[in-house]
């Protein structure tokens, strides 16, 4: 039990409070444990005006007013949760792609990641009007209800992941279904979309993420080194790369080829080809 110093110090000083204390004969309390005799007191002493440290140091609460928070700072709490780092982000556009089928990704990084991430895969693609959804939070197309999480057959399903990123980055997305004559791209700076126009680009997806942390100095602050923040997405991808033998992987750092792991059979031949 947490109790301020304050009423410590007045219990303690009065008459017949505290462990070996006796009655006085003038109203003082007999002796008990300490946590009863400060109960006791608190009661029957603590609220005459002989003792006015006690009232004076209660704090008064006045209830406070429940609010919705607005979308942006929902967003910026998950992205607190989400994103770590430039390897955090990585990992969520990596899964995604491995999600929508991919059966290639290449991976352009530049300083580290704190400068620009660019993840493009050969997928299935989204269609145009499908790109607001895709940042929006908890919208996705890997679980419908319920039930289906007790089946989830995809790397992830909350639909928190592209939102989170497109808050705290200068996120461009371009996408074109295998269906489609053109694609479509949807630009976002903290979190403010801009209007969808159309591009020529290849069937699958390419999201490009600059300036993560740009509108957050703190997380910003926290960032380690180049060497340090692009040892982690090498780990990423490698983790993923592992698991996913069958798809040709590609990492660049500054205009250098990192890893490129064609596709191959089993992981023995991956693990061969990494290390």
């Amino acid at each position: 039990m947490s109790l301020a110093p304050s009423v410590f110090a007045v219990a303690s000083s009065s008459p017949g409070l505290g462990r070996g204390g006796g009655g006085d004969g003038r109203g003082g309390i007999p002796s008990v444990e300490p946590e009863l005799s400060l109960a006791l007191y608190v009661k029957t002493v603590g609220k005459k005006s002989s003792h006015p440290q006690i009232l004076a140091n209660s704090p008064k609460f006045n209830m406070p007013t429940i609010r919705q928070l607005p979308t942006s700072v929902i967003n910026k709490i998950a992205a607190g949760e989400v994103i770590e780092r430039p390897a955090s982000v990585v990992k969520e556009l990596l899964e995604n792609s491995l999600d929508a089928g991919s059966t290639r990704v290449d991976v352009v990084i530049e300083k580290g990641g704190a400068e620009s991430i660019r993840i493009t895969d050969n997928g299935c693609g989204i269609a145009a009007d499908q790109l607001p959804l895709a940042v929006a939070s908890h919208a996705t197309s890997k679980i419908a209800d319920a039930d289906d999480l007790f089946r989830v057959a995809t790397l992830g399903f909350r639909g928190e992941a592209l939102a989170s990123i497109a808050e705290v980055s200068r996120l461009t997305m371009r996408s074109r279904p295998t269906d489609c004559e053109a694609g479509a791209e949807l630009e976002i700076v903290g979190g403010k979309a801009e209007p969808i126009r159309p591009v020529g680009c290849p069937t699958g997806t390419s999201i490009e993420v600059r300036q993560l942390f740009f509108n957050t100095p703190v997380r910003h602050k926290f960032m380690r080194t180049t060497q340090t923040e692009m040892g982690h997405i090498s780990e990423a991808v490698t983790r993923l790369a592992l698991a996913y033998p069958q798809v040709h992987f590609t990492l660049t750092h500054g205009g250098r080829l990192v890893h490129d792991l064609p596709p191959v059979e089993g992981t023995a031949q991956r693990v061969a080809a990494l290390f």
